[in-house]
């Protein structure tokens, strides 16, 4: 029993050393060869010699000429022919996947640019991370713009009167000062919609980024400076460019595609595979 026991670790022993002698001369060839190619080709053409080619012809002298098998040569030859085929049939018959890296640029299929609406000193930033919509993300103040709308206030108030007394006195005056008071009341609407553009609003549910807004409280913003980024971090888009070899690949059907950040190479995302575009 123990004579069987060590036969059988022996056996494992041995299957099990070739092949991680060979996982590991398979990825030094690979390394050498994306490095120096005509090393990792010479190393490679050693391997197969040492590895492959050399313990076969071994192991096939040992069967056909060997004095320990001369009582049981063709039941070895034909166990070692079956092995043979079977090894070959699970080489070339059975199929196993391929699979190819590709580095590319990962998008938000939803984000927003988010401006300045307004001229405004910069007065509150909402901190970065995840944000609702319609949260404020900033808010400005323009004393200018205030001053502005409590003065045309007063003024329509001024010609509200004047309007009054105007239309049992003198009817073409009164026209003249209605004429006058809807625009004054024209420019308080769009001075109150000015008014509002000091407050930006988160437009989607998402991710609120910027950068180093915080510090830039105090400052005067003018209409149209870029102060941010609102995206929806539940869905991405990744636009990547293979060469012509891996391309090729992709030709066929992908069965499973993933992708990685490069600073958190641990963690797995799993992915799509939408289209390919030649370029």
């Amino acid at each position: 029993t123990s004579d069987k026991k060590e036969r059988m670790w022996f056996a494992f022993y041995a299957v099990g050393s070739y092949a991680y002698r060979m996982f590991i001369m398979v990825g030094i060839v690979i390394f050498l060869a994306n490095a120096l190619f005509i090393l990792g080709v010479l190393f490679g053409v050693t391997i197969v010699w040492g590895m492959v080619i050399k313990p076969l012809h071994k192991f096939f002298h040992y069967i056909a000429f060997d004095n320990e098998l001369r009582y049981s040569r063709n039941r070895t030859f034909t166990i070692a022919a079956i092995g043979t085929m079977i090894l070959i049939c699970l080489v070339l018959v059975v199929k196993v996947p391929d699979w190819i890296r590709i580095e590319g640029i990962v998008d938000p299929v939803q984000s927003r640019t988010v401006y300045t609406l307004y001229d405004g000193i910069l007065k509150e930033v909402s901190p970065q991370g995840p944000v609702r919509k319609g949260q404020v993300l900033c808010e400005y103040e323009n004393r200018t713009l205030l001053t502005e709308i409590e003065v045309l206030a007063c003024d329509i108030i001024v010609k509200k009167n004047e309007f009054r007394l105007a239309e049992s006195e003198d009817i073409a005056r009164a026209q003249v000062i209605k004429d006058q008071l809807e625009t004054l009341t024209e420019s308080v609407a769009l001075m109150e919609k000015n008014k509002a553009a000091l407050i930006n609003y988160a437009d989607i549910q998402g991710l609120w980024i910027t950068q180093n807004l915080k510090n830039r409280v105090g400052e005067h913003m003018k209409q149209g400076t870029r102060i941010g980024l609102l995206i929806d971090p539940s869905d991405f888009i990744i636009r990547a460019v293979a060469n012509q070899d891996r391309a090729q690949l992709l030709n066929e059907p992908v069965l499973h595609a993933e992708f990685r950040v490069k600073r958190l190479p641990e963690k797995q995302f799993g992915a799509q595979f939408l289209k390919l575009l030649p370029v």
